[in-house]
């Protein structure tokens, strides 16, 4: 399931699975970061199956795949459609 930066609203996490230094270099206002591999390594460490996710990776192609992983097993995750690539060129 994929999502649009203009659409992201305050009901959903964000989640950026990006490098930590990446992370700290630059970022989504309010997102958490939660490396790629712990997230899909210990999902229920991180994620509510009441809650809803919206994952960023730099241009939304490791996100996409760690959304549809997330998605088999019941969560409710989006894909930022570009990543953070799309919120530098807003």
């Amino acid at each position: 399931m994929n999502i649009l930066l203009s659409d992201l609203n305050s009901d959903k996490i964000i989640i950026d699975i990006r490098a930590k230094y990446k992370y700290l270099l630059n970022h989504i206002p309010n997102s958490i970061n939660i490396l790629e591999n712990d997230l899909l390594m210990n999902p229920t460490k991180y994620l509510n199956f009441n809650k809803e996710y919206v994952v960023y990776c730099d241009y939304g192609n490791r996100s996409k795949r760690v959304v549809n992983y997330l998605n088999t097993k019941g969560y409710k995750v989006y894909n930022l459609v570009g990543g953070f690539n799309s919120y530098l060129n807003k």
